[in-house]
């Protein structure tokens, strides 16, 4: 005998899944916004559901000093007067890098500032001024050009189970603009974390939000000023694992419970 708990990180409920509900003993979710949709588009949930966000390392993602910033940026040969706007993802249409480039070369036509955008998760070739293509980083180098970032294009096209690379941007001090899509909005906390584009698929909604950004965060100093909401735990791996060891030990309680023979 043995129970059966399902972590699902998905958003849309996949065929026949009300068959799949009715097999286990609970069903983890990455978000309340994923429940909803499964809530919302199945006749019935014929089992238990736990709610357990993505964590990240906040040791690992935070947010530098002005110092520590321009130090990094060294290292890295990046330019200390400039802005710079990041996209990461796997290169797949879904995930929306063809709009933010449509977006990127609109943008340097009529904007004077100095800006940059560096494009991480794909070695294609980019023929736009100011894009830097850095290919496929290393994920234990990753949060060093988060770090350094200040913008993050989180541009995706599809519902969204969580956004574990807009997290990692949020929690290195990026000013982040996502797409409200999926659980995206539970990850900037429906917009007190950072900026939602309500119609991610608009070129000009994309261009229009990027300069409004931009001139918010100039007029502050280069300071983004959703950091003031922003808990420095949010998300934070400890809290992830905590959670996961709460759900096994409950369901290691309740099969013993229900199976115990003396």
């Amino acid at each position: 005998m043995h129970t059966c708990n399902f972590f699902f990180h998905g958003y849309q409920p996949f065929p026949k899944s009300e068959l799949m509900c009715s097999k286990i003993d609970e069903l983890i979710l990455l978000s309340k916004k994923s429940y909803y949709n499964f809530r919302d588009n199945l006749n019935i949930i014929p089992t238990k559901v736990s709610i357990l966000n993505n964590g990240v390392d906040s040791l690992k993602f935070n947010a530098l000093c002005n110092e520590e910033k321009k130090l990094l940026k060294e290292k890295l040969n990046l330019k200390k007067d400039t802005i710079y706007f990041t996209w990461c993802s796997q290169d797949r249409k879904k995930k929306g890098l063809e709009i933010i480039l449509n977006a990127w070369e609109r943008l340097v036509k009529i904007s004077s500032y100095n800006i940059e955008l560096l494009v991480i998760g794909t070695n294609k070739s980019i023929e736009l001024e100011h894009v830097k293509v850095l290919g496929k980083i290393p994920n234990n180098k990753l949060n060093q050009y988060l770090q350094v970032s200040d913008f993050y294009l989180f541009s995706t096209l599809c519902q969204e189970g969580f956004g574990l690379s807009l997290l990692e941007a949020l929690k290195c001090g990026n000013y982040c603009l996502a797409s409200d899509m999926g659980a995206v909005s539970e990850v900037l906390n429906d917009g007190k974390y950072g900026r939602l584009i309500d119609f991610p698929n608009s070129v000009e909604n994309w261009v229009d939000a990027i300069l409004e950004s931009l001139e918010e965060y100039l007029k502050n100093d280069k300071k983004n000023h959703y950091l003031n909401n922003i808990p420095s735990d949010l998300f934070d791996v400890v809290q992830w694992n905590n959670g996961l060891n709460t759900i096994i030990k409950k369901a290691k309680d309740s099969f013993s419970k229900r199976y115990y023979i003396c």
